[in-house]
């Protein structure tokens, strides 16, 4: 007869230390966020990073972009009437999208929907 023992070891921390997700660590100065991230007091979680100062930057979808700013794809950008957002790609004002690439239309013509040509 065999006779098997599964040992699951919990996290053991220190006196002066506290657990956050399955790690430990010193809270003079640090807190733990959502119970999965060591973060300094004050910051918040965006994506999977401790970022600085909610008044600072904006968490978009899991992109950490500064204070005001839109995101387009997974660029942060100003919205000061320079740029526009085309099914995710960030455009200058005017252009048009062609195959996931921006255009002038004045400049350049998009054929089939994927190939651009000077016009």
């Amino acid at each position: 007869m065999m006779i098997c023992i599964t040992h699951t070891s919990a996290l053991v921390c220190s006196a002066l230390q506290k657990a956050c997700g399955g790690k430990c660590y010193y809270p003079v100065g640090m807190q733990c966020v959502n119970n999965a991230y060591v973060c300094k007091i004050g910051q918040s979680v965006c994506g999977s990073e401790c970022f600085y100062d909610v008044g600072v930057h904006s968490c978009i979808n899991g992109v950490l972009c500064n204070f005001g700013q839109k995101l387009c794809g997974n660029e942060c950008y100003l919205d000061v009437g320079v740029h526009s957002c085309l099914d995710g790609v960030l455009c200058k004002l005017g252009q048009k999208l062609c195959n996931k690439q921006c255009y002038y239309p004045v400049a350049q013509t998009c054929v089939s929907r994927r190939w651009l040509i000077e016009k």
